[in-house]
Formats: structure tokens, sequence, C-alpha cells
């Protein structure tokens, strides 16, 4: 793939752009505009537990994006060239990441997964998963090979979930919007037997010589790994799919003031010269976080004074709160009454704070 047609075709990780043939047959929770919560659409007040900055010059934030605790209350998290581990009370401990192309080493961006007080690691260069202790130390390889269409979604005790997704073929590729399948698969720790899930088929733009993302996914597994919450499309639709039911057992959605979309210079030269259509409509979910029985949601709609509009639903599709996180913040995680997320200090660059939730 040539760089032209990577930027017009952005990854995003844990994702799935889907329309499943099950919806069909399956009913939708239908819920209002307003949710249960007299309180809602209130900022949330959160208490400053600690705040970590890159002043020591140890490691230097970019852009954090995926954030995991271990048993022992060691956070890791993920960061263009950094693999960071700090203590339960957010000091730093150590960069994890090593560059290169042996084993246990990375030259790109990689997801992870903690189970069985190990890191499990899958890096865009890499055709396996390996694993490594919270020291960094390379434990081994799993057998599995994987390609560059596959996706690490996540690990459970006895398998782990990739996704496969089938590229369009040249022949498809004639201006306009297809559908791509893509398989989400349990695979065994040996990757002897492999086992589908449910298959969804998000939709992209191809062209001769180029390809564009055009529905919006991502996914979240649930902490006990039986079950997956996810959202693909451009409109508010939340599915659960049961992983060993191998089936979506529940649909909800809510009644939403959709947010226009403005093309930005790349769009625009993009949609001239390769026919695309043009996108009327944002995405009306922009992330998901499981916190206990709760689901949030992360939309649309944002406030330069409020921050980002996130709802919670309960894990039977009922419709109860929604909050502002306040200007600035981005969630990387909630953790019982407590979350992480970024900020942008007033000389541009990036904190990770802590906070704990206030009733």
């Amino acid at each position: 793939m040539n760089e032209r047609i990577r930027k017009a075709f952005p990854i995003i990780v844990l994702s799935l752009v889907l329309l499943p043939l099950t919806l069909l047959s399956q009913q939708i929770i239908e819920n209002p505009e307003k949710p249960l919560a007299k309180n809602a659409g209130r900022i949330i007040k959160l208490q400053e537990v600690w705040r970590i900055t890159d002043e020591s010059g140890e490691f230097y934030f970019k852009n954090p994006y995926q954030l995991q605790i271990a048993g022992d209350g060691s956070i890791f998290f993920a960061d263009e060239d950094q693999f960071l581990r700090f203590s339960a009370d957010g000091k730093f401990i150590k960069n994890l990441y090593k560059k290169g192309e042996g084993p246990g080493e990375i030259n790109g961006g990689f997801s992870f997964f903690l189970v069985d007080n190990v890191l499990v690691i899958r890096a865009s260069n890499k055709e396996r998963l390996w694993r490594i202790d919270y020291d960094g130390k390379f434990l081994g390889e799993f057998d599995i090979r994987l390609t560059q269409q596959n996706g690490f979604m996540g690990v459970r005790r006895d398998d782990f979930i990739i996704s496969k997704t089938e590229q369009p073929s040249p022949s498809e590729r004639t201006g306009k919007l297809i559908a791509l399948p893509r398989t989400i698969l349990l695979v065994s720790r040996d990757g002897k037997t492999e086992k589908p899930v449910i298959t969804f088929r998000p939709r992209i733009f191809g062209a001769p010589n180029a390809m564009r993302a055009w529905d919006f996914s991502i996914e979240a597994l649930s902490l006990d790994g039986k079950t997956i919450v996810g959202y693909h499309g451009l409109q508010y639709l939340i599915e659960i799919v049961d992983i060993e039911q191998a089936k979506i057992i529940r649909s909800f959605n809510r009644k939403y003031q959709r947010v226009k979309h403005v093309d930005d210079d790349f769009e625009k030269d993009f949609n001239k010269k390769y026919g695309a259509p043009t996108m009327e409509f944002e995405s009306d979910i922009r992330g998901l976080k499981l916190k206990g029985d709760r689901i949030w949601v992360r939309t649309s709609t944002t406030d330069p004074k409020k921050g980002d509009l996130w709802d919670v639903f309960n894990l039977d599709g009922v419709y109860l709160d929604n909050f502002y996180l306040g200007a600035g913040k981005t969630l990387l995680k909630a953790d019982g009454d407590v979350v992480f997320v970024t900020e942008k200090n007033a000389d541009e660059t990036i904190a990770l704070v802590k906070y704990r939730i206030i009733g």
C-alpha cells in the first residue's frame, strides 16, 4: 500500500465497522433523547489524585492511546515508540519498547493485553504474538501466524480474539462504497483451531488507486471475556455480542441530534480526485469504555467549555445518564471510581492525569 493510500485508509485499533445479518431479525431497544438521570448534561466533578508529565526527560508523551492496569497496580500504556510502565502512584518505572525486528522488538505501532501476569503483544511489523513480563523480559512467542489483515482484539485464558479482514479485489474498486467482510475468530493458544464468532461487513470507499475508510467502528471486550460491546457504522447503534453463543444478543440506540461533518482540505481533494461521496454527518459514536456494569459511550457532541459528551447505558441497553468530561480531557480508561485522562498543558505538552469521580 503506497503512502497516498495509507493516508486515505487509517487504521482503527480494535475496529469493526459492521452490519451483521443477525441484526435484521433482532429487535432494537429504542431509547429517548434524554436519559433517566435528573442531573444529566452536567460536567462531571473530578478530584485530581496525581499527574504525570514528561519534564524529567525519561520519556516523552506523544499520543498515548492504550492503558491497562496490572494486578500489582502497575500502569502500562502505549505511545509512539514507547511502551511505558508506571507504579500505582504514578511513578515512572521503565520504557519496555525495544525498537527493531528481532524477537520481542517493535518497529511501529502495537497493541497489548494483560493476562496471567504477563503482557501479550502484537506489533504491526510482526506475524506473531509474543509474551513479556512486567520488566520487559521476552518470554516466547505463540505459534500463530498473522497478516496485515489480522487484528488483535483481546486475550482470554484459553484463546485469542482475532479479526480477519478480506481485502477487496482490484475489480471491486470502481469508485464506490464496498462491503468489507470481517470475521471475528477465537484462535487457540497453539494456533491449531479457529472458531468463527461473527462476520460483519464494514463499508469503505474503493477506487482503482486509493481506498478510504467510511463507516466508523470500535469495540470493547468485557473483563470476563464473554462479550464484546461494539459500534459499527455512522448512526447511533450499540450491539452486544455473546462470544460463546456466537451471536448478537442485544442492540440498542437513542434519539440523537447528529453533528454536521465538515470536509477538511484532504477530504475535499480526495473526493474530487476519486469521486468519493461527501460525508454529511460525523459518526454519532466516537468511543466505548466498559466500567463495571455500565457502558460509557463517547458521542460526537463536543462543547469548547465542557468537552466531550458521554452517554451511560446499563447492560440491558437502558439509557441511564450523560455527562461532559471537561474541556481538554481525553479519556483513556475508567476504573471503579477513577478515570485516567490525557490533557494538554499550556505549553502544548501532554500530561496523564488520574482523577477520582466525586459523587
